[in-house]
């Protein structure tokens, strides 16, 4: 029974890749405007827009303990910043755009040759990336990728001409 859709974004630009803060008190996004592309944040109502990044952020999502904003950097990997602004530092030099974060780790998607992707997982307990599996889909096919809450599955959605589909991979730890 819910309500008719309401536009939050009216500036010039592009806007997409939205995400909610843990906390559902801010929807995080990434904006292509005049000034060039960055993550930006509102409130769920539209209001108190504040630009979040300024090195060019592309998609961001803010971890489960709502500390740390993870984005994406067209070339430059992964980085991190605080929730509410500072310092960026970089965390994964060589990640795509398409990666999850956890409770356990980021879970991103990186290419490998001559075909298809991996799945990674960069855990926050320190040890080292390992790779979780194999897609047979080329990385710039894979689009937002997702972990489920117990951690047992992974899911994307992946572009293959001429139509979109949801991939599910099971039991992929």
């Amino acid at each position: 029974g819910g309500g008719p859709a309401k536009r939050l974004t009216g500036q010039p630009g592009s806007h997409h890749f939205p995400s909610w803060s843990p906390d559902g008190k801010w929807i995080y996004f990434g904006s292509m405007r005049p000034a060039g592309h960055e993550i930006f944040r509102m409130r769920p109502d539209g209001s108190a827009v504040q630009q979040m990044t300024h090195d060019e952020g592309r998609y961001g999502m803010v971890a489960p303990d709502g500390k740390w904003l993870y984005y994406s950097v067209l070339g430059k990997g992964l980085w991190k910043m605080p929730a509410g602004g500072g310092q960026a530092t970089q965390v994964v030099p060589r990640a795509s755009s398409n990666f999850a974060v956890t409770s356990q780790g980021i879970y991103a998607v990186r290419g490998r040759q001559p075909e298809g992707s991996s799945l990674v997982l960069y855990p926050f307990d320190g040890g080292e990336p390992r790779t979780l599996t194999s897609l047979d889909v080329s990385i710039s096919l894979v689009f937002f990728p997702e972990v489920s809450p117990d951690g047992r599955w992974f899911l994307y959605t992946t572009a293959d001409a001429p139509v979109a589909e949801i991939m599910l991979v099971d039991n992929f730890r």
